[in-house]
């Protein structure tokens, strides 16, 4: 059907990568959808389409602490990415980080080299800036840890499991083990 268009554009919304990917993302398969991601780069070259892929990120407390990895494992596709910020719910939004944990959040994104962003998206710069602009609340991180507490119980995961470095960062944080 695509040789019917002039151009494509497609963007991929992947927020993470590998465990911390199929935890955000309950039943897909991380190394599916990465081998989507190639099959398109091959058929887009084989048939020489007119097109445009990207990586969609939506940035959240879950893959904030994680963005250097995310971007490094997928920059090989060559695929620019879109950030987006995500502001709801509140108990997930990285503005809601504990203070500490957003200095250490800070110096990885300045350590990042390169991104090859679209036109049109934020830069790790706004991240940033927005993830430092207030105080955290504390009533919604507690949320944040009860929220993975309770999924965690219905699932049968450890958050900590998935998401170790993360966790170890804001452990004297957590008002719960997760």
């Amino acid at each position: 059907k695509w040789f019917h268009f002039d151009f494509i554009v497609v963007n991929f919304s992947i927020d993470d990568i590998g465990k911390r990917f199929e935890y955000q993302r309950k039943n897909a398969v991380y190394q599916e959808v990465l081998n989507n991601l190639e099959n398109y780069n091959v058929m887009s070259s084989l048939y020489n389409f007119k097109h445009k892929f990207c990586i969609y990120i939506t940035v959240s407390i879950y893959n904030v602490f994680y963005l250097k990895e995310i971007i490094e494992e997928l920059s090989y596709l060559e695929f620019p990415f879109i950030f987006n910020i995500l502001h709801h719910p509140n108990n997930l939004s990285i503005l809601n980080i504990p203070s500490n944990m957003k200095k250490i959040i800070t110096k990885k994104l300045y350590s990042i080299d390169h991104v090859n962003y679209h036109t049109q998206t934020i830069k790790l710069s706004d991240i940033i800036e927005f993830m430092n602009s207030k105080d955290y609340d504390m009533k919604e991180w507690i949320k944040f840890c009860n929220f993975n507490t309770e999924v965690d119980a219905l699932r049968g995961e450890k958050f900590k499991d998935i998401f170790p470095e993360f966790y170890e960062s804001v452990l004297e944080e957590i008002p719960r083990i997760l």
